[in-house]
């Protein structure tokens, strides 16, 4: 559809003020300044309707504001902000509601270069405490405190210590009594939200890491979430900062399994392959090989063994690349294999 001139107009008086306040500028002579113009030609604009030049006006737009001229003119920036960036106002507080408590994260420990592990699930299963609530006021935010890095018997004792400060939803005091253990815990802070399928807890240790998990959001209609079979891409650790990619998981109680019985759910699994048309492939080719007159003659049976040995490497290979390094996901049958696990292991009906 094309605009009219004076949606054109309308369009730019108000994303002018809607950028001024986004930008927290206070002034319109502090607004001409930014736009290279005299205050009578801001004047014009914005009060008038007069359609400013390409020079200066629109250059000092794209270049102060971050916006593309096409967007300035012809759509009502404001409205397309809160459509793009304000999509977790639509989740119902309820929803939000049920993650908040106290939990307890169990992860792989990565200070290791991949190939060099020796350590056993005891040694590498690491762990942690965490706990999501909302802001205090109107601040929607919904905000993370977790204490990281720790081997499970450690991650145990601090989980049953918070617990104590936490009788009652007393979340100031649970959090207090996290942020004093100081130097003996990695503290990271954050935020976390949902989106219908998702939930994205977002997570910093100063300037040494940053990490985001995700995890499944079950339909489900129980009062409280019990945890879940995430993934989380973090900075390894140890001295070489390196990007990684794992499975992790949450419980809003300690589990008291063993440490292999835990680390087992957070191996990223062997998928189930399905090589039929590969196979079917290698058939014909062993089937001409062996039944075909011609060929059967033409070949030493060392060279027929070599060609099917060859062939069949490569679909093993060819499979085990398309399927096992390309991505790592956690498959809601992984999450739903994991959600009745723990409620197993700590007797929820």
């Amino acid at each position: 559809m094309r605009l009219k001139e004076e949606d054109i107009q309308r369009n730019i008086q108000k994303n002018m003020h809607y950028l001024m306040e986004k930008k927290n500028i206070k002034t319109r002579k502090d607004l001409s300044t930014v736009l290279g113009i005299s205050q009578s030609q801001l004047t014009k604009i914005l009060n008038e309707g007069q359609i400013p030049t390409m020079y200066p006006f629109f250059i000092n737009v794209r270049q102060f504001f971050g916006c593309t001229i096409d967007d300035f003119i012809l759509t009502d920036m404001e409205e397309m902000d809160k459509f793009i960036y304000e999509v977790r106002d639509e989740i119902p507080e309820e929803q939000y509601g049920k993650l908040y408590g106290l939990y307890q994260v169990y992860y792989y420990d990565n200070a290791v270069f991949k190939g060099r592990e020796r350590s056993d699930d005891t040694k590498a299963l690491k762990s942690g405490v965490m706990i999501l609530n909302r802001r205090k006021g109107t601040d929607k935010r919904r905000r993370v405190l977790a204490a990281l890095g720790l081997d499970k018997e450690e991650a145990d004792r601090l989980y049953a210590e918070t617990a104590e400060c936490f009788v009652g939803h007393n979340y100031e005091t649970a959090m207090s009594f996290l942020n004093s253990q100081g130097d003996e815990v990695h503290l990271y802070r954050g935020e976390f939200e949902l989106s219908s399928s998702n939930i994205y807890i977002s997570l910093q240790f100063g300037n040494r890491d940053k990490s985001l998990m995700i995890f499944h959001k079950p339909e489900s209609t129980a009062p409280k979430y019990i945890g879940g079979l995430g993934a989380v891409v973090s900075v390894s650790k140890g001295r070489n900062s390196a990007p990684c990619i794992q499975y992790v998981a949450l419980s809003r109680n300690s589990i008291l399994s063993s440490h292999g019985e835990i680390a087992e759910h957070l191996l990223t699994h062997y998928p189930g392959v399905k090589t039929y048309d590969s196979i079917d492939h290698l058939v014909d080719m062993v089937h001409k090989l062996y039944a075909d007159e011609e060929e059967k003659h033409r070949l030493s049976e060392e060279e027929k063994k070599l060609m099917i040995r060859y062939r069949m490497d490569k679909i093993l290979n060819e499979a085990i690349e398309r399927n096992l390094f390309r991505s790592v996901i956690v498959s809601e049958i992984d999450d739903d294999e994991f959600y009745h696990y723990l409620k197993r292991v700590n007797n929820i009906h």
